[in-house]
C-alpha cells in the first residue's frame, strides 16, 4: 500500500470515528451545536471523497490540508464532549 493509500485509509477511519462520537453526543448537546458538528463532518467528508477520487494525483499540500481539516474537526468534537461533561457534572 502506498503512502497516499495509507493516509487516505487513516483519514477514512478517523472520520468514521469522529462521526460516531458526534452521533453519540446527539441527545446531549444543543441542536445548534450538533448541527454545526454535522455540517463540519460533511465538509470534511466531501474533502475526503475528493481526495480519494484524486488517488495517485493527490499532492502533498492536499494531504496536509485534509489532515489539518480533520484535526480541526477532532478539536471541535473534543470541545463538544468537554462541554457535555461539564454540563453533566
Amino acid at each position: 500500500m502506498s503512502r497516499r493509500d495509507e493516509f487516505l485509509a487513516s483519514m477514512r477511519e478517523k472520520w468514521e470515528a469522529l462521526r460516531q462520537r458526534v452521533e453519540g453526543l446527539a441527545s446531549r448537546i444543543e441542536a445548534g451545536s450538533l448541527a454545526d458538528l454535522r455540517a463540519e463532518l460533511e465538509v470534511v467528508h466531501t474533502r475526503l471523497a475528493s481526495a480519494m477520487r484524486a488517488g495517485a494525483e493527490l499532492g502533498e499540500e492536499a494531504m496536509r490540508s485534509l489532515g489539518a481539516a480533520m484535526e480541526r474537526l477532532a478539536a471541535a468534537v473534543r470541545r463538544a464532549e468537554e462541554g457535555d461533561r461539564r454540563a453533566s457534572d
